[in-house]
């Protein structure tokens, strides 16, 4: 099965066995989104709060990544990729 991890922190798909790592999304039949900072709340029609740390850009980049996988591709979240 070949495997994209969206974003630089490959490492996360260290766990998974029989997969092959892919640059290209369209080649992948596995997309891994990884953990990292908060989703921000207004991705949510939320208003944040201090004690959230967040990168609202990387929210709406992943946010594009993932209205563009195809019906036939599985996307896995880790930590905040299980939104």
């Amino acid at each position: 099965m070949n495997l994209y991890v969206v974003g630089p922190a490959k490492h996360y798909a260290n766990f998974i066995s029989n997969v092959v790592l892919v640059d290209d999304i369209k080649k992948a039949q596995i997309v891994l989104f990884t953990g990292g900072e908060d989703v921000h709340p207004k991705i949510y029609g939320k208003l944040a709060v201090a004690e959230v740390y967040t990168n609202i850009a990387r929210d709406f980049e992943e946010q594009a990544i993932f209205k563009s996988i195809r019906p036939d591709q599985l996307a896995v979240g880790i930590c905040r990729g299980l939104i």
